[in-house]
């Protein structure tokens, strides 16, 4: 019996339904099992239930959503090891200093996201991304399964 590819699993986490959709079909399209969430409750809820192989984030969410759901992924012991990748409009260095400067009222500090890519990402260059993200995620075992579960 032939080998048998499973998805790897992404959680998109955007406010914006066309932005939403064009990451949505754009990662079922390379091969990914996406889902979706509109907000930061909703993105930590599918994220505890779900346990994605990379979860794509929204750096704009509104009411500096972003930078703390970013930070409960982080600091959570079953999610921080999820890798994230950070869509925005605004550069990386402006994000870092943000998330900076959130770090000095925290005990912790926040880690910076595996992955940064601006507004609206290149095709390409998302699906190149999150192919080697979730790669570093998913354990050989589940990434093919065969006649009683060998590769």
């Amino acid at each position: 019996m032939a080998a048998k590819s499973i998805k790897p699993k992404v959680l998109v986490i955007e406010d914006d339904l066309n932005m939403r959709i064009y990451l949505c079909n754009l990662l079922r399209g390379g091969g990914f099992e996406a889902m979706d969430a509109q907000d930061q409750a909703g993105g930590l809820k599918k994220a505890r239930a779900t346990h994605p192989d990379l979860i794509v984030l929204d750096g704009m969410l509104p009411d500096e959503g972003s930078v703390e759901i970013y930070y409960r992924l982080k600091s959570d012991p079953k999610l921080q090891h999820i890798p994230v990748v950070m869509l925005s409009t605004i550069d990386l260095r402006a994000f870092c200093y943000y998330r900076k400067c959130r770090s000095l009222q925290r005990t912790e500090k926040i880690p910076e996201p595996e992955a940064y890519l601006t507004k609206p990402p290149e095709a390409d260059e998302l699906l190149a991304v999150a192919r080697r993200l979730a790669a570093t995620r998913m354990p050989a075992a589940r990434r093919k399964t065969g006649p009683r579960g060998s590769p």
